[in-house]
């Protein structure tokens, strides 16, 4: 079972159950080789951090002693480690023109009886440079060897469904459509390692990002081949939850030190500019020094890679993914033109999986902030539910509302450019500012549902903190992001100026007695939701008969509430019975 705990931009922190404990994502598992070692298992997980590894169920079965090892003491023992593993199957090698001569059955087979934790269909992955009736080929054996898989489920790995990175965009969407449908724990995103290697990255992320629209959300997805630091970011912002990657030794056995911010030559340094642990015990010269040298390079490759994850993570929890993104691809021209074509290309779909609001200011980082979905979204918003009145400009959004310049993001972007947005209360009253804050989040007409309201400001900052009618609250401006948190009195009367499914989720009749004493909705009791339901959005949780039984917070968009069936879908904040 996967199941989501924070978001920002398309990436996500999950937890992802394992036979052999929890993997927390997203997370890179290093490539061991079982049968030559550069730096032992047990080595890597002790001195990295590294959370689960992946190694070739191919390589070992094949190899007569190491499969009568491996199937004696089970995968684990053999690599004497008790982390999460995963088997590839040997797709890898058919990709590197390698003739499999074993029956995918007799594989799979196989890494269910050594104990794999997560295990890979073996697939026939199409060439990079293949002709499309090849590719076509190499994708419909694929879908029917998923299929097979499907229909047999060996017992007790976490099995993974392979989509191709074919440069065929019908063929793309045919096998993630198919894939989709069938009872896959885990999705495989087949590696672009031609156009990875070649720092081709803008036509791997479209790819990507093309086939995680069409997948399940309620899965995690697995980017085969991606594991340089300075690529990290971008691959997890962009969807990407497991990588894995045998760069780390690659590029020691070549003297290459990896970092966040892109590659160096040890042979070219002075000074190592790390302080891991690795670094802190070697110079430049002891890790060009044989076998121990590139021990030394590939734990501290290792220890840069999880660095960077931790980071990511944090930054999800933070709100501030983008940002972290954006400075990362400042390290290679590639990265970037790659960050803007995806951002350009893909802004309808990033708009619905983008939170609403962010726990951090939008910094301004360069000219692709414009196209980020936050900044794409508020223009949009602000252009359809609010019209007339006097606007200012903003060197990012363009004209924008004065009723909403209070309103994240426009209020909390920091342009380090000395711009300060105007008083909104300078060109209008405090009332319109309310009301025009509530259209530009609830839809238009809701500010104008709720008057005759009174304005009540915080003593300490004299900011606009709440509104009440006749005495009783209708919401409170929450002041980091000046959102309008609606009262049991102001959601039934926003509730009941807008026709249903607008800002709804439908619970169960099961999940009902729960919701409504203010306990959290979760996915796998919503029934119906507004399609239009973004994360972070305030809605309206409702019965069956469009009974109001709590207000809350959305962490998942709608189609994501469908799909999932673990996770919170929205966390109450009123609740009838509370």
């Amino acid at each position: 079972m996967f199941e989501m705990k924070a978001r920002d931009a398309f990436g996500r922190v999950g937890v992802l159950e394992t036979n052999h404990g929890d993997l927390k994502t997203p997370t890179v598992l290093p490539v061991i080789d079982p049968v030559r070692q550069e730096v032992p298992a047990a080595e890597v997980v002790r001195e990295t951090g590294a959370s689960a590894l992946i190694t070739n169920a191919y390589l070992i079965y094949r190899d007569v002693e190491l499969r009568k090892r491996a199937l004696r003491l089970g995968v684990h023992e053999l690599l004497d480690v008790d982390c999460p593993i995963a088997t590839d199957s040997g797709g890898y090698q058919i990709y590197r023109g390698q003739d499999i001569r074993v029956p995918p059955s007799k594989i799979h087979e196989f890494q269910a009886d050594i104990g794999s934790d997560l295990a890979v269909v073996l697939d026939k992955p199409p060439g990079d440079d293949m002709k499309r009736d090849e590719a076509e080929s190499c994708v419909r054996t694929s879908i029917e060897r998923c299929r097979e898989l499907d229909r047999s489920r060996y017992k007790g790995p976490l099995w993974y469904g392979v989509v191709h990175m074919t440069p065929h965009d019908d063929l793309r969407r045919e096998q993630a459509e198919a894939v989709s449908e069938m009872g896959f724990d885990v999705f495989a995103l087949g590696s672009c390692v031609g156009s990875l290697m070649a720092y081709r990255f803008e036509a791997h992320l479209d790819r990507v990002l093309g086939v995680a629209e069409a997948l399940d959300p309620s899965r995690p997805r697995h980017v085969f081949g991606v594991g340089h630091p300075m690529f990290l970011s971008l691959s997890v912002a962009l969807g990407g939850d497991l990588f894995d990657s045998a760069m780390y030794a690659l590029a020691a056995k070549d003297g290459r030190y990896l970092t966040e911010m892109g590659t160096m030559r040890v042979q070219d340094l002075v000074e190592l500019p790390c302080s891991c642990p690795s670094c802190r015990a070697s110079t430049p010269e002891s890790m060009l020094e044989g076998e121990e040298g590139r021990r030394l390079l590939s734990l501290h490759n290792l220890h840069s890679t999880f660095s960077e994850i931790r980071r990511i993570r944090e930054a999800i929890r933070s709100g501030s993914l983008w940002e972290l993104t954006q400075a990362r691809c400042r390290s290679h021209p590639n990265l970037l033109g790659a960050l803007k074509a995806a951002l350009a290309g893909h802004s309808d779909f990033l708009q619905r999986v983008d939170p609403l609001t962010k726990n951090s200011a939008l910094f301004y980082m360069g000219e692709e902030t414009r196209l980020r979905p936050e900044v794409q979204r508020a223009v949009r918003l602000a252009r359809e539910r609010l019209a007339g009145g006097p606007t200012f400009s903003h060197p990012l959004y363009g004209e924008v509302p004065s009723e909403a310049s209070l309103c994240y993001p426009f209020g909390q972007t920091v342009m380090g450019s000395g711009f300060e947005p105007p008083d909104p209360e300078a060109e209008i009253d405090e009332a319109r500012v309310v009301g025009g804050s509530i259209d530009y989040q609830y839809g238009r007409g809701c500010g104008e549902a709720l008057r005759p309201f009174k304005v009540n400001r915080s003593p300490k900052t004299h900011r606009i903190r709440t509104i009440e009618r006749d005495g009783e609250s209708l919401g409170v401006f929450r002041a980091k992001d000046f959102a309008f948190l609606p009262s049991w009195e102001g959601a039934s009367i926003l509730k009941s100026h807008l026709p249903a499914p607008e800002h709804r989720v439908t619970m169960s009749d099961e999940a009902v007695p729960f919701v409504s004493k203010g306990l959290s909705a979760f996915a796998k009791f919503v029934e119906t939701c507004d399609p239009a339901i973004i994360p972070g959005q305030e809605v309206f949780l409702v019965d069956s008969d469009d009974h109001l039984l709590a207000t809350g917070t959305t962490m998942m968009n709608s189609r994501e509430m469908r799909c999932f069936n673990s996770g919170v879908a929205a966390k109450v904040r009123h609740a009838a019975g509370r």
